[in-house]
């Protein structure tokens, strides 16, 4: 049974009642309009020491219900878990990017750094978010109870979302502390950001290389339309300031107006019964994203357990003023100035040009490794500073260029990779990368390694044998033998003939390439020509030989130029060297 003695005479020190209605498990005080926030509060305050909570209605008329206040499940448990996970996956996330940041392969120096550099400045962007909650609840002189933080190993966190088991007593305090959580959030990380890309102690100074290919962070608007013309930010930012960025998003994403997230809770307040619209619509939103950024699944199960509708004040006879209406608008433009659908994704050139070879030759006979030049051209409106990394293979040394391009400059690099002691011979496929501001230049690289005169040759005394012949017509002239590698000169217009003979005593397979500088090249037959004009084209599939079988290849010119066919065949390998003049 209720309590109604002991409830109707506290309710007396504050409320004039028209009616009291005791109920079997509630009291009901029918009352006048009142504005006065703090008169309820006071109620709810004595009402609360002795395990009542109270709630207000206006329909039919003005009252106020005192119900028993349930004991709620606080889910400590659960909250200790969320936040340990978190933790784990902000740890995890801080070591891969170190790693990729400074190329670093110390496990254990990796993990420090990324931990003290990383983790540390995103958790205080958590933390100084639930003190600008605090201090709002505070205000409000409501308890504060600690938030579910949301793990994700892609970002290390997806934020937080707001699990009190005391209820907001008004939609000011609701606004408020969604309000000051977003608020504080954003300051710090804008703070570490502009922190992070002044200040980097002079071990953490990213390698000019990243030796493996990676996820690019796509920068929010804010970057675009203010950052980035005040800091040149590269596309890997210090691990500081990619804390930074990571706080920013997520403190839009929670932002969003579902359940009981930041959002959530200012626009409930505002929207009252209707904002479960704004909470399905923010709902479908994540859906949509979690297509391609699968860990949005995490924050969609936790906002759905703890409900979508969002929270109600337990006083709506008190409405926010302007001014706090106002938090409102500032946070919606915080969510739309660090919002990012995707925050992982490939960015694609827009304020660089990017000037290289697609493919190069590696004698393997000659010593030292391979070099070729790399013109980055800056198109924006800011400087930049650019990154490279190639899969599969490490830059040696990168020399010349400039730290920082100006708007409508170029600077070259030469790059130097080890293909030396690179035990391959035929054709290995790199992808090359420029990191640059907030865009990407992205081009297949094709290198070919040879090794010229060992097991491969053009006579008969090496395995594998050629012949040659260059006419006019299609008149056979008389056959002559070159050691490997081959020279042929012809002329534009010529019939270029040269076959290979499998002499060995196994099966061969060879792969043949044509590589012609964009001279006007094709492979030549009886009854047509297959044009063979790129850079690099793969003759055909592969060729299987038995052993004394031959393979009889004509090709022609029509402009002039040096032209090279790489022959392949696992550890042995030649080239043909065609020199077409007029």
């Amino acid at each position: 049974m209720i309590n109604s003695e002991e409830i109707i005479d506290i309710g007396k020190k504050y409320y004039k009642s028209n009616k009291i209605e005791v109920q079997d498990d509630s009291i009901i005080f029918h009352i006048d309009k009142t504005e006065n926030e703090g008169t309820f509060s006071l109620f709810l305050d004595q009402l609360n020491k002795i395990g009542y909570t109270a709630f207000t209605d206006k329909y039919p008329d003005y009252r106020i219900i005192v119900i028993r206040e349930y004991n709620i499940n606080k889910k400590y448990a659960l909250k200790g878990l969320m936040l340990f996970l978190t933790v784990i996956a902000m740890v995890y996330t801080g070591y891969s990017y170190y790693e990729y940041y400074s190329s670093n392969l110390n496990l254990y120096q990796d993990l420090l750094n990324g931990t003290i550099y990383f983790v540390i400045p995103l958790l205080s962007i958590m933390f100084f978010r639930e003190f600008g909650r605090f201090v709002a609840l505070r205000k409000n002189k409501i308890k504060y109870s600690f938030p579910i933080f949301i793990p994700s190993p892609g970002l290390g966190t997806l934020g937080i979302i707001t699990s009190s088991h005391k209820q907001f007593k008004t939609e000011k305090s609701m606004i408020m502390a969604g309000s000051y959580s977003i608020i504080f959030g954003f300051l710090l990380s804008i703070f570490m950001i502009v922190f992070g890309s002044l200040y980097e102690p002079t071990y953490l100074t990213h390698a000019t290389t990243v030796n493996t290919s990676i996820y690019t962070l796509k920068f929010p608007l804010i970057f675009i339309m203010v950052i980035n013309h005040i800091i040149p930010v590269n596309i890997m930012p210090p691990p500081i300031e990619m804390a930074g960025y990571i706080g920013l998003i997520i403190t839009s994403i929670n932002a969003l107006p579902l359940g009981f997230m930041d959002g959530g809770l200012i626009f409930s307040a505002l929207a009252g019964k209707k904002f479960f619209l704004f909470s399905y619509a923010s709902l479908l939103i994540l859906v949509v994203m979690s297509f391609v950024y699968p860990f949005f699944i995490i924050l969609i199960i936790v906002a759905l357990l703890l409900g979508i509708k969002g929270p109600l004040p337990l006083n709506n006879f008190v409405h926010p003023s302007r001014k706090i209406v106002s938090l409102a608008i500032v946070v919606i433009l915080i969510a739309i100035a660090g919002f990012v659908p995707l925050p992982f994704e490939h960015n694609y050139p827009g304020n660089i040009s990017v000037s290289m070879p697609t493919y190069f030759m590696v004698n393997k006979d000659d010593p030292g490794n391979t070099t070729f030049n790399v013109t980055v051209t800056n198109h924006g409106s800011a400087p930049i500073t650019p990154i490279f990394s190639i899969s599969k293979m490490a830059f040696k040394t990168i020399s010349g260029g400039s730290m920082n391009i100006a708007p409508g400059h170029s600077a070259v690099y030469e790059m130097k990779l080890f293909t030396y002691k690179f035990n391959y011979t035929g054709v290995e496929n790199y992808t090359f990368n420029v990191f640059a501001g907030s865009t990407e230049y992205k081009k297949m690289l094709d290198v070919y390694y040879v090794k010229a005169g060992q097991g491969l040759g053009f006579n008969n005394i090496n395995p594998i044998t050629s012949s040659n012949t260059s006419s006019n017509t299609n008149k056979t002239p008389p056959k002559y033998q070159n050691t490997n590698p081959l020279t042929i000169n012809a002329r534009v217009g010529q019939i270029i003939s040269f076959n290979i003979t499998n002499t060995m005593n196994n099966n061969v397979t060879l792969h043949l390439v044509s590589i012609s500088n964009h001279m006007d090249t094709y492979m030549y037959n009886k009854n047509y020509m297959i044009n063979i004009t790129d850079d690099h084209h793969l003759l055909g599939n592969s060729i299987t030989l038995r052993t004394d079988q031959s393979f009889n290849i004509s090709l022609m010119s029509q402009t002039p130029g040096t032209w090279v066919i790489l022959i392949y065949a696992g550890n042995l390998s030649g080239f043909v060297t065609i020199n077409v003049s007029k």
